[in-house]
């Protein structure tokens, strides 16, 4: 916790200009905040109300982000890659996020916002081992009571080791497709206009790199492999203009 608070008051008051820089302190807080994800939120709701500042007016057209808003974006980055929990808990955080990112002209912002869904998607959809679950809860122990340093080199027996599941339920399910309808069906749809083009899609094709994911999170919400008329569906190969309407009818099929 103390480590935590320090890496926040870190956060708050200092921005570097060197994006690698940058890079790093943005992997220090995604890796934190993943191990103790009841961190994420302080460092989240920092980040969002600096965006919606930074992302405001002008800055949502400029293809060259200011540093400040640079640094905000790449925060914002790396927190979207968390949890399924708290995907799930702080959604309206995610979505909005997510949705100043995606609108900015600036790729490196775009680009952060499609990641930082297809994230959620993939962590919402699939099955995994949840490994942070334990060791959270063995660091937020106080010295007193566990001293990490004890345990170095220690032989466990494998049948005391203990093993929680991400399963995905029906509020993760809920959120995927919310997801889909607002950020992923918009821009396909999109793409279906003839009168359409380059300058008024500029950056739809960087989303159109995680369509592929979104199939397979779609499959994974089939209900059973044995419905007949879901196998039929889930054999389609859809054309590149028609994938909007697949993928809604996935959606349909496997409620």
């Amino acid at each position: 916790m103390k480590l935590a608070k320090k890496v926040l008051t870190f956060v708050k008051t200092n921005q570097f200009e060197s994006q690698l820089a940058t890079d790093m302190i943005s992997s220090l807080i995604s890796q934190m905040t993943y191990a103790s994800p009841t961190f994420w939120l302080p460092f989240a709701e920092h980040v969002l109300r600096n965006l919606r500042e930074v992302l405001a007016g002008d800055a949502k057209t400029a293809e060259d982000l200011e540093t400040s808003a640079q640094w905000f974006v790449t925060l914002a980055g790396s927190l979207l890659s968390t949890t399924s929990e708290n995907y799930i808990q702080y959604k309206d955080v995610c979505f909005e996020m997510i949705g100043l990112l995606v609108e900015c002209k600036s790729k490196v912002a775009y680009n952060n916002g499609a990641i930082g869904l297809w994230y959620m998607l993939y962590m919402l959809s699939r099955v995994y081992p949840e490994n942070s679950r334990y060791i959270s809860a063995r660091l937020n122990r106080p010295l007193s009571e566990w001293v990490p340093v004890r345990e170095w080199a220690t032989l466990h027996d494998l049948r005391e080791s203990e093993m929680a599941w991400y399963v995905p339920g029906e509020k993760a399910k809920e959120l995927v497709k919310s997801l889909l309808e607002k950020f992923v069906f918009p821009v396909v749809d999109s793409l279906q206009d003839a009168k359409m083009d380059r300058c008024n899609i500029p950056y739809s094709c960087l989303g159109q790199a995680k369509l592929d994911s979104c199939i397979i999170v779609l499959k994974i919400l089939r209900a059973s492999r044995k419905n007949k008329n879901l196998a039929s569906v889930l054999q389609m190969q859809p054309p590149y203009l028609n994938l909007s309407s697949y993928m809604r009818t996935l959606l349909k099929v496997s409620d």
